[in-house]
Parts: C-alpha cells; sequence; structure tokens
C-alpha cells in the first residue's frame, strides 16, 4: 500500500536528507526499447537542489539507456537487516529525470562531484565521461513490506 504524506508539504524524512548527503552508493535503473538496467553507481548531492550527480562512461549502456529515456530510478538502503527472518530498514526509490551536464556549468559540478570522490577525478575529468544530473520528482520511502509513502518533489 502507498500512501502520500500528511500535511500539505512533502518534505522529506531528515534520515533521507542524510542518506543523500552522506551515502556513496545507489542503484540506478535506467531503459532502453523495455529493457532495463542496472548499475551500482557512486553519487554527490547537488546542494541547494534536488538533484545528484553521477559520472558514467560515455559508451556505457546505461548512458545510451539515459540518452534513449530520461526517465530513470534510483534506489538506496539504510541498514537493512534479515535477521529476524523478515528485512527491516528504510529504502528510499527516488524517480528522475537524467540529463548530461555541459557547457560552463561542467566545471562547477564535476568539482563537486570530485571534491566527494577525489579517487575518480581523473575518471570525472576525461573526455569520455559523462556528467549527469538527476533532477528527483519523487520519493517512494518504505519501512516494511506493507507499506511504502510516496513524495511528490
Amino acid at each position: 500500500m502507498t500512501s502520500e504524506p500528511k500535511g500539505s508539504e512533502n518534505h522529506l524524512p531528515q534520515w533521507v536528507e542524510d542518506l543523500l548527503r552522506t551515502k556513496q552508493t545507489l542503484v540506478l535503473a535506467t531503459c532502453k526499447d523495455n529493457a532495463p538496467y542496472c548499475s551500482l553507481m557512486c553519487f554527490t548531492q547537488i546542494s541547494g537542489e534536488r538533484s545528484v550527480l553521477l559520472v558514467t562512461a560515455r559508451g556505457s549502456a546505461k548512458f545510451t539507456n539515459m540518452q534513449a529515456n530520461e526517465e530513470v530510478s534510483l534506489l538506496m538502503a539504510d541498514e537493512i537487516s534479515f535477521a529476524s527472518g523478515r528485512p527491516r530498514g528504510k529504502v528510499v526509490t527516488f524517480l528522475g529525470r537524467a540529463s548530461e551536464v555541459a557547457g560552463e556549468e561542467r566545471p562547477r559540478l564535476e568539482s563537486v562531484f570530485v571534491a566527494k570522490f577525489p579517487g575518480l577525478a581523473a575518471f570525472a575529468r576525461d573526455a569520455s565521461s559523462a556528467l549527469v544530473r538527476v533532477r528527483l520528482t519523487s520519493a517512494v520511502i518504505s519501512g516494511d513490506v506493507r507499506h511504502a509513502t510516496h513524495y511528490p518533489l
């Protein structure tokens, strides 16, 4: 069952904001010609925006998919445990629109990504790599297998 958050404002819970700020990886789901594709990705949040940055090779399946279909899904989890025999933990699925960052904006946002992942600096700056912004449009938050809350962003 999916519900909307209570109240008129659709602010994300603080723990979700914390995940966006502190997590290093997420799962990116793309789709082209009805063929889904998932990738584990490093990401960073863009301060002041409901967006995240990813870097990928221009020749990758995920980049080709995002060029054909900008609609993507991102999955993040916070401490999932199966100790009780049932999954416990918090999971967030974001829906968003992906676009390549280019022009004057690229150096600034590239430096945001590299600040979080200095070991990926050469890859991020390589001409064969694409810097991708995903503008988050909604979030679905689940704390158990029976209930999820939808947050339009």
